[in-house]
Formats: C-alpha cells, sequence, structure tokens
C-alpha cells in the first residue's frame, strides 16, 4: 500500500452542503476524508488544499484543531456517514452472561426514553435509554441516545421470554433468555506475586517479575523486565475478556523479548471492583487510581535510574486513555496512543461502560458521571484540572471510524486552546482491514523513541 506523508495536515469545517463540498474536492482535486462532525462537515485533509478549500467557500469554512501527520492517504475523498435509518423498533442484543442486558428503543416511540421490562405479563423492571452507541448513532437513530443497560438478578438461571414495553404497553422487542449455563471449570492457578509493602519498590534494583504493591487503600499488580537501554515503556491495559484471561493479566508481555527498554505491564485495579472488564483506573468513590498509580511508577523508574523523560506510557483503546492520563501526571514523560479513547463516557459498549461506571463509582446516569467524575473520564477535562497537557503521539487508524468521529477529533478540538500544538504528534493511517485493532509491534515501534 502506498504510503503519504503529509506534515501539515488540518481539519476544516464547512456549513455547506454536501454534494457542494464533494464536487468541488473532485474539481479542485483535494484528497483527505470527509467527515460528519458534530456543527456539520469536517474535511481533513493537508494544510496547502485545506487553504484552497477555505479560498472557496469563503467565510462558511474555518480551520480548526491541530497539525496531524496522515499516512497512507487515499487518492479521492473517502466519505465517513451515517447508514440509512432503520425501521427497526428497538431490540435487545446484548447479554453479560450473569444478570444483565443491554438493548435500544426508538426514541420516537419513547419520546421520555422510559421503557419497561417483562418477564411473561410481570414487570420486572423499568429504566430510561439514555446512553449513547455508536451503532445508533450510525444507523440515523437519532443522536446515538437509545441505548439501555438493566440488571435482572437471576436471569442467567431462570430462562423465558423477555419484553421490553412502552410505558403505554406498546411492545417493542421480545428476548428469550437463555437457560442456566453449565458449571464453568476451574480457574487457573493465580501468579504469585512478590509483595511489597505501602509503596515500595523492589530491591535489590533490577529485579523482574510479577509483583504487587499496597498503593493505600488499593493493590497495584505489574510485572517488571528489567532492560538494558536506561529507558521505561509503561504498559497500561485496554479490554480485558476476564473469561479468557483471569485477572492479573499482563497484556503485551511478548513485546518486551523485543524491547531493550525496562518494561513494566501494568494491571488496572478498577477491575476488582466488581463485574466490568474496562476500567481507565478510574477507582472508587473516593480514590482516583491513576495519578496514584501514575505517581508511583515515577518513583520506580526512578529507583532504576529513568528520569521522566526517558519514560513512555504505552497503550491502545482504553490503555491509550489511561497512557496519556498517567503521562499527564508525571511531568516529562510521554505517551504514545493507538487508537486512544478519550472520552470513556463515549465507550462503544454501552453495557461495559454502565457496568464499569456502577461497579466503580456507584453511578448508573451519565449525567451523574459527567458531573461528579469528568476529570477521571475525560481527558480533556483532566489536562483542565492540572494545568498541564502531556507530550504524545497519537496513533489512529482512520477506518477506526468510531473513534476518528468520537474521541480523536473532539479531543484536538478541545485541547487546541490549551498548548503549543508542537508537543503533539497525531499519526492518522489508513489500514481499512484493522478497525480498531492495533498494529504489530513492527508498525508502531518506530514512535516509541523518534
Amino acid at each position: 500500500m502506498t504510503h503519504t506523508e503529509l506534515q501539515d495536515c488540518r481539519t476544516v469545517c464547512i456549513s455547506a452542503p454536501e454534494e457542494e463540498v464533494l464536487n468541488a474536492c473532485r474539481e479542485m482535486g483535494v484528497r483527505g476524508y470527509l467527515i460528519d462532525g458534530e456543527t456539520g462537515l469536517v474535511l481533513m485533509t493537508s494544510i496547502a488544499e485545506a487553504q484552497r478549500v477555505v479560498a472557496r467557500f469563503g467565510v462558511r469554512a474555518v480551520e480548526g484543531l491541530s497539525a496531524v501527520q496522515l499516512r497512507e492517504l487515499p487518492p479521492a475523498i473517502s466519505r465517513l456517514s451515517r447508514k440509512t435509518s432503520t425501521s427497526l423498533r428497538g431490540a435487545i442484543d446484548g447479554f453479560d452472561g450473569k444478570s444483565a442486558i443491554g438493548g435500544w428503543v426508538h426514541p420516537d416511540l419513547a419520546p421520555d426514553r422510559r421503557i419497561r421490562v417483562f418477564r411473561g405479563e410481570t414487570q420486572i423492571a423499568e429504566v430510561t435509554a439514555d446512553l449513547f452507541r455508536p451503532d445508533l448513532f450510525e444507523a440515523g437513530i437519532g443522536d446515538g441516545i437509545a441505548g439501555f443497560s438493566c440488571r435482572l438478578p437471576g436471569l442467567a438461571g431462570q430462562g423465558g421470554d423477555i419484553e421490553i414495553r412502552t410505558i403505554g404497553g406498546d411492545v417493542l422487542a421480545r428476548w428469550a433468555a437463555p437457560a442456566p449455563a453449565p458449571e464453568a471449570a476451574a480457574a487457573a492457578p493465580a501468579r504469585v506475586a512478590t509483595r511489597l509493602g505501602a509503596g515500595e519498590v523492589p530491591g535489590p534494583p533490577g529485579g523482574g517479575g510479577h509483583y504487587c504493591v499496597d498503593l493505600g487503600g488499593f493493590s497495584l499488580d505489574y510485572y517488571l523486565v528489567p532492560g538494558r537501554s536506561g529507558r521505561m515503556v509503561v504498559f497500561s491495559p485496554g479490554f480485558l475478556d476476564a473469561k479468557r484471561f483471569p485477572y492479573p493479566y499482563f497484556q503485551r508481555m511478548k513485546w518486551a523479548q523485543r524491547l531493550e527498554d525496562t518494561c513494566v505491564f501494568l494491571t488496572d485495579p478498577s477491575l476488582l471492583l466488581g463485574d466490568t472488564q474496562i476500567g481507565w483506573f478510574i477507582g472508587n468513590r473516593t480514590t482516583h487510581y491513576l495519578p496514584v498509580v501514575a505517581r508511583y511508577v515515577e518513583t520506580l523508574a526512578a529507583s532504576l535510574g529513568t528520569a521522566p523523560t526517558d519514560l513512555l506510557f504505552f497503550g491502545s483503546s482504553a490503555g491509550g486513555f489511561s497512557s496519556i492520563g498517567m503521562a499527564a501526571h508525571v511531568r516529562g514523560a510521554r505517551a504514545l496512543a493507538v487508537n486512544p479513547q478519550t472520552n470513556a463516557l463515549k465507550l462503544h459498549s454501552p453495557l461495559q461502560l454502565a457496568n464499569t461506571l456502577r461497579c466503580c463509582l456507584g453511578v448508573s446516569s451519565l449525567v451523574d458521571a459527567y458531573r461528579d467524575y469528568r476529570p477521571r473520564l475525560i481527558l480533556s477535562e483532566m489536562f483542565r484540572q492540572l494545568g498541564h497537557v502531556p507530550r504524545m503521539t497519537i496513533w489512529q487508524n482512520f477506518y477506526d471510524h468510531y473513534h476518528v468521529e468520537h474521541h480523536l477529533l473532539p479531543f484536538l478540538q478541545e485541547i487546541k486552546d490549551l498548548w503549543p500544538t508542537e508537543e503533539l504528534d497525531v499519526r492518522l493511517a489508513a489500514r481499512p482491514d484493522e478497525g480498531h485493532d492495533p498494529p504489530d509491534l513492527q508498525v508502531i515501534e518506530p514512535l516509541f523513541w523518534p
């Protein structure tokens, strides 16, 4: 695949009709991506071509966001748009295997977003369908805020037909609850960790292995692999499939075999707070785990002779969020984030988001979570609280459309007034076969220490 490097790339917000924009781009030979933004069309292209578009549309086009670097740019405009609207009324389409179901209801059928859940003719729950879902947004179902998550204790063991109905009694969807699951096999033996006291680091310096350190109110499991370079790479975890990988599980450990740097593989203690598989180190109601872990990592690095400027936090997706957040708490450190989430409240799985908010923070409403915990859940809010934005490199696959539109672009817009743009390096790659999946180490490694 052809690689095209455009060092100075910009986005242009355009209020003109879509067909007019597309025709103008074809006529002028403009290359790039056209995206549905929050306030209209957004064109991502080179700075030179952005200026031509601005000149063409005059006051209806405004340059915005920070400089980014496009890789593997296609030869013509690629369109990211919402799909044809659906005629479906609603659905129950998610089950966590225990007691929670997820689904959606068309907002036109439930203007107040309230629905009732029935088993047979017995009402067993009432819930508000106010969760954002990217698939609903892309299907043209209102503004995408139409999902719901509902906990039904004993659901897996009772079976039977479940229905969701409007307050008026109209049936929106029907679903057969599963029969009781067979007894699970015994879990694999847990890793044996060397336990460390409050804030203690391994000794003598350089000792590798699995450690569990007391950080006051919670414990952190991590795996240390000593290196030779004097630099340190800290790997933050993303989503953890608990059915396949029992906690603690250290993601990407094989990468240490190909790196000369000291490698630290973290787990997220937030996953121990309940039935969730993604956590962003948000912690519990009283303690935000992320800054506590970041300060410990800084102490660990210092004990091994690694300065903050030689400390890199790496992760993808949810791990990208955590990596950027930890780098923000360690002055001088840098983050390398692949297809990162930048706003946890826009997680593409409403069921997982609802579980995490409930288990960790004890909230069930996105409104409450935003009001009380937004510096933990939104990176730009974290930066404003700290008064600091870290050095960071973001590698984003354009064909991970949801994260481009709902995480990367809003994030760049939110932080553009906070710091010099030369501190930010965004690499936008076009890899249609990978989507949200991170690339192999050989693709990412050159960005570790550019």
